[in-house]
């Protein structure tokens, strides 16, 4: 009979979930996260060698689930459907984990602690990451080679549909007159502005 895998790793991972939305890189301890995992640091340590080698595969994992997420958003029936779907779910992302939990929990803060990261491991999650933006590049380069966008200079343009995505927490106010959605289908009609499209989708039905 098999061994059951061992879900330690898992776990730690977990409790870095926990902890690090409101604390962060800095104020979380090795010595919090396996009290919440119920080992030891020493038996932390014998799965990660270290606090920044714990968060980087945090950021890993976290990071591959959400390009994983924004690639199911595409449908494939056009580009400028596949922008848009992606660039709402990517605005909804961002304004159901600040109203649910705090900023930290962002992909702007998670971008942000990987540059807190030893440059070797700093690199590792770079590469990751950089499957989003491979993501929002192949549908603009397709989109200009069928003609329904219009854009220059593709990797710039794919930097400004990050930013309109993520930035939208410095503004945002669960209280105020726009609901997560209605702000959602304001930026994803900008994007399609931003890459020419003539004839944005209409706002779906969810």
């Amino acid at each position: 009979m098999a061994a059951a895998p061992d879900l330690t790793p898992q776990r730690i991972l977990d409790a870095v979930g926990q902890l690090y939305p409101t604390r962060g890189y800095r104020g979380t301890s090795v010595s919090e996260i396996a009290k919440i995992v119920g080992i030891t640091p020493a038996a932390l340590y014998y799965h990660f060698p270290s606090k920044a080698e714990i968060f980087a595969a945090f950021l890993e994992e976290s990071i591959r689930s959400f390009v994983a997420d924004m690639e199911a958003q595409r449908s494939g029936e056009s580009p400028p459907d596949d922008l848009y779907a992606v660039v709402h779910a990517h605005v909804l992302s961002q304004l159901k984990v600040i109203d649910r939990l705090s900023p930290l929990s962002t992909t702007t803060a998670m971008t942000q602690l990987v540059a807190e990261l030893p440059l070797a491991l700093e690199q590792r999650v770079r590469k990751v990451e950089r499957g989003y933006l491979e993501l929002l590049q192949a549908i603009i380069i397709q989109g200009n080679a069928e003609g329904t966008f219009d854009v220059d200079q593709v990797i710039p343009t794919v930097f400004a549909l990050i930013n309109l995505s993520e930035y939208v927490i410095t503004w945002f106010r669960p209280d105020g007159l726009m609901s997560p959605e209605d702000v959602a289908h304001h930026h994803a009609g900008l994007a399609l502005r931003m890459v020419g499209a003539t004839k944005p989708p209409l706002r779906r039905k969810r």
